[in-house]
């Protein structure tokens, strides 16, 4: 049966129930666990609990250890959930099990640096119901329909991020934020984009696409934002932080390039080309062919008369290709292509295959670990390229021109 005569409006309400409360039900286990530690060992809101450990070494004037795996660790094992405080009791200084690091650029912590300031559990809750409101807002810009707003609250990129506390609803808001601005308030666009320099693998393809659009005000205003976090950071924290983060670089080239595991949850052809046991060599040669690729794509369609939610929608997809350090938690930026081109359809009709991406690359976040899990294959890059061609057909027919 096609997808177009079974997914009816009340199957998708009821289906986008389900997942809610499926949700719920997992939030409340993770929230029983006084500890935020499950039976099996694993941290729950993980990210958020690293990105607390270097805020409390930044507060206590030892921002210079933020990247030293070892001393993060030692906060990050003894912190106390419900108190401001770091019990280094519960911990044996001699065997601290290092299993997580901090990658981020200064620019991130410059953002979060009070994140200590509040025990964990309390920042925790109070930065998930933050971001995730504000990934609400932008999608209710983009699709005023109600409906359209619940299916992506379900999202299962939604509780790929909620699990780790990660700030995929962050760089969402502002991801989604410039797209939102650009056309009306270029400059203020900008600062939006400037400020993803918490993150800038992911706003790499920004400076084609306005380039390409000749955007000057936006490209400057980004720049100046971007800059400005740079010296702010320098300025508070000193250039050692900077100079940690430059030598965490290599820590994290050593992830990219042997952890298998990390590949199962990375949606990047780097990581496609290493679980088929390719070597090195070719696994970065074809991610760097893909890149290229997706440049011209990005520059072609920004340069057309394609319609305004069809660039940003190309825009997204080349986003989350372009580094190879990508993982499951930032396919919380799939949401904006999806309202986008659901926003499109609805209004001037659906062209072939476009309702059934539109479904995969919805379960995509969960689908792409299960699968890799199980037989070392990664579809998500597959996915999101053939997405690309898939919308790239509607992206130059010039339905509505925005610009």
């Amino acid at each position: 049966m096609l997808i177009k005569d079974w997914l009816n409006r009340s199957r998708v309400i009821a289906f986008s129930l389900g997942f809610i409360f499926l949700f719920i039900i997992l939030t409340c286990l993770i929230l029983s666990r006084s500890d935020f530690v499950d039976p099996n060992g694993l941290i729950v809101f993980a990210d958020f609990r690293t990105l607390w450990s270097a805020s409390y070494l930044v507060t206590h004037g030892r921002a210079a250890d933020v990247y030293d795996p070892s001393v993060l660790n030692s906060i990050f094992w003894s912190l106390d959930p419900y108190r401001l405080e770091v019990n280094s009791a519960l911990v044996d200084p001699q065997n601290i099990p290092v299993r997580f690091v901090w990658l981020y650029p200064p620019t991130y912590l410059l953002m979060m640096w009070s994140a200590s300031l509040l025990p964990f559990a309390t920042a925790c809750i109070v930065y998930l119901i933050a971001t995730f409101t504000a990934y609400v807002y932008v999608i209710k810009k983009n699709f005023s329909d109600n409906v359209m707003v619940l299916v992506l609250v379900a999202f299962p990129g939604v509780w790929m991020n909620f699990r780790l506390a990660q700030n995929g609803f962050l760089i969402t808001a502002l991801f989604g934020g410039a797209l939102l601005l650009l056309p009306k308030y270029p400059r203020l666009s900008g600062a939006f984009i400037g400020a993803l320099c918490i993150k800038p693998h992911l706003a790499m393809m920004w400076p084609v696409a306005l380039l390409a659009i000749g955007a000057w005000q936006t490209l400057f205003s980004a720049l100046a934002t971007g800059l400005f976090f740079v010296g702010a950071s320098v300025y508070f924290f000193g250039p050692e932080l900077w100079e940690g983060w430059f030598s965490s670089l290599y820590l994290a080239r050593q992830i990219l390039e042997t952890a298998q595991f990390h590949w199962n949850y990375s949606p990047s052809v780097f990581a496609f080309m290493s679980l088929l046991g390719a070597p090195l060599s070719l696994a970065y040669g074809a991610h760097i062919a893909i890149v290229i690729l997706l440049i011209l794509i990005v520059w072609k369609v920004w340069r057309s008369n394609a319609s305004w939610p069809m660039r940003q929608s190309i825009l997204v997809f080349a986003s989350l290709l372009v580094s190879p350090y990508i993982m499951d938690y930032d396919l919380t930026l799939l949401a904006l292509p999806i309202a986008l081109i659901a926003t499109q359809g609805m209004k001037y009709g659906w062209l072939p295959s476009e309702r059934r991406m539109l479904a995969l690359l919805w379960m995509l976040p969960i689908l792409m670990v299960v699968l890799a899990s199980a037989t070392s294959f990664q579809i998500g890059p597959i996915v999101i390229l053939v997405a690309v061609f898939t919308f790239l057909r509607r992206a130059m027919i010039n339905q509505q021109n925005d610009c």
